[in-house]
């Protein structure tokens, strides 16, 4: 018999049901059901989707954590400049002033924070905030607080010869830096002037030189002439640190009522400041300050060390042992479905307080970075 093309019946043949119920082949072998196949695939799916949400869950959390991650490297960086500066508070700063000719210090004349002659001027100290949870405002004044400035930090000698130049060309100051020159006879540390003019360039540093042959003074660069090409407008470089909201952006992934933590360092030209970002997001900053009174043989702790008449210059080289900061500052980005404390506390070994959460900031994570310094240049 002539052989056709396969029809319906020879498919039933080899589809049809072994005798377990299962499908059997033309070569009797298993296969799968429709029904099978179509359970199969039900059950694949709802594996997929778990499998979605959980590795979406996981690449969510890695994310949250390398931001974090990123944060606190950046964070760390920038708060090194804040513990450069407590730490160089009171670098080169004159202890004595009288017979300089006052100068102005802020553009804005400000009793608080300027120390104007016949006024010393003060090493360190911070504007304490209205409330706790007010950030407070540090002042820092000492010849190594500018930024990227070539003259800061360089020093020589002087005696009735002139200047005593380094070994290393690179360590001396070069003729138009704006420099001071200070005496330190009978241990008082002395703004040497001419006429009531306390600075000049090094080129002129001659005229500040003493007379007697067995003195020597010491030059401190302060400013290079781009940074002060009028001159020296205060014998010694301010920086201060603040939490602001218009002085430099914040950015959008901050949590409401943040603001950004930035170094302002007060120009040498006119007063005015030049503004540094540091850290992001910060929600608040408390500096204290830990004294000790050698009168007394008494040691104490000060959120508030700004009033001239109760701690004048004198007093902070003499009794500051140790500068605390605590800044509270976000980690991170918003994240829904973690919830922060609505306190979180400070850890102060020598005032207990508590940072306070709104109710706008609870779904962000939060860090608190302490800085315990030591200022090392306050002739204790």
């Amino acid at each position: 018999m002539a052989m056709g093309k396969p029809g319906l019946g020879d498919f039933l043949k080899w589809s049809a049901m072994g005798p377990a119920g299962s499908a059997v082949s033309a070569d009797g072998q298993d296969g799968f059901t429709l029904i099978e196949l179509l359970v199969t695939i039900v059950i694949s799916l709802f594996v997929i989707a778990a499998t979605s949400t959980l590795f979406g869950q996981l690449f969510a959390q890695f994310k949250q954590e390398s931001r974090v991650s990123q944060t606190d490297i950046g964070d760390t960086l920038g708060l090194e400049y804040m513990q450069k500066d407590i730490q160089s508070a009171g670098y080169a700063l004159p202890w004595d002033v009288n017979g300089v000719n006052p100068y102005p210090e802020s553009a804005v004349a400000n009793a608080v924070t300027d120390d104007i002659p016949p006024d010393a001027p003060r090493a360190i100290f911070s504007l304490p905030g209205a409330t706790f949870n007010d950030p407070d405002y540090l002042v820092i004044k000492s010849e190594l607080a500018a930024v990227n400035d070539s003259a800061e930090g360089k020093s020589t000698m002087l005696n009735s010869s002139g200047p005593i130049p380094w070994g290393d060309p690179n360590e001396n100051l070069i003729n138009s830096d704006n420099v001071i020159v200070e005496s330190a006879i009978n241990n008082n540390v002395s703004l040497v002037n001419v006429g009531g003019a306390f600075s000049a360039q090094y080129k002129d540093v001659a005229s500040l030189a003493p007379t007697n042959g067995t003195d020597t003074y010491m030059i401190y660069g302060v400013a290079n002439a781009a940074d002060a090409p009028g001159g020296l407008r205060m014998p010694y470089n301010r920086a201060d640190y603040f939490v602001t909201q218009t002085d430099a952006p914040v950015p959008s992934r901050c949590a409401p009522g943040t603001g950004e933590l930035v170094k302002a360092v007060m120009s040498q030209k006119d007063g005015t400041y030049v503004y540094y970002p540091i850290l992001d997001c910060v929600g608040n900053m408390k500096v204290e300050f830990y004294l000790y009174d050698s009168a007394t043989d008494t040691y104490s702790y000060s959120n508030d060390i700004s009033a001239k008449g109760t701690y004048p210059a004198f007093r902070i080289r003499q009794q500051l042992r140790e500068v605390l900061v605590y800044i509270l500052a976000q980690e991170g980005q918003k994240d829904p479905s973690y919830t922060s404390p609505a306190q979180i506390p400070m850890y102060d070994p020598y005032y207990s307080g508590n940072f306070t959460i709104s109710n706008g900031q609870l779904h962000y994570r939060w860090k608190i970075y302490t800085i315990i310094e030591k200022p090392m240049n306050l002739g204790q």
